[in-house]
């Protein structure tokens, strides 16, 4: 694979990639999901827009969720840093617009 295809060093340009997975409930509006998540890093600092724009895609449906992959590009030094901040500050960003996190529940009924 590597022999019959373009190899790109991204390492030659100080950068590292960031993958954030979010997941919202099915019963809230993905597209404004979207739409949070997209500007939450676009407006990050640390993230290098002018390297690439935000990808933010559906990624998976999963049984309790819809999975939301942002995909960002920050330099080596801020890598963590950056990958913290926007976790915490797209939770804050999709609580505040009414978008709910849900997470693995179990109802257990006693006979």
């Amino acid at each position: 694979i590597v022999a019959n295809n373009t190899v790109i060093n991204y390492t030659k340009f100080g950068v590292k990639r960031i993958d954030v997975e979010i997941e919202v409930s099915y019963s809230s509006d993905i597209e404004l999901a979207k739409k949070i998540i997209y500007d939450v890093a676009k407006n990050e600092p640390n993230v290098r827009n002018d390297f690439k724009e935000p990808f933010v895609i559906v990624k998976d449906l999963n049984n309790n969720a819809v999975k939301i992959l942002c995909r960002v590009y920050a330099n080596w030094d801020y890598y963590d840093e950056t990958d913290y901040i926007l976790h915490d500050k797209m939770r804050t960003a999709l609580s505040e617009k009414g978008i709910e996190l849900p997470f693995t529940q179990i109802d257990v009924h006693m006979r």
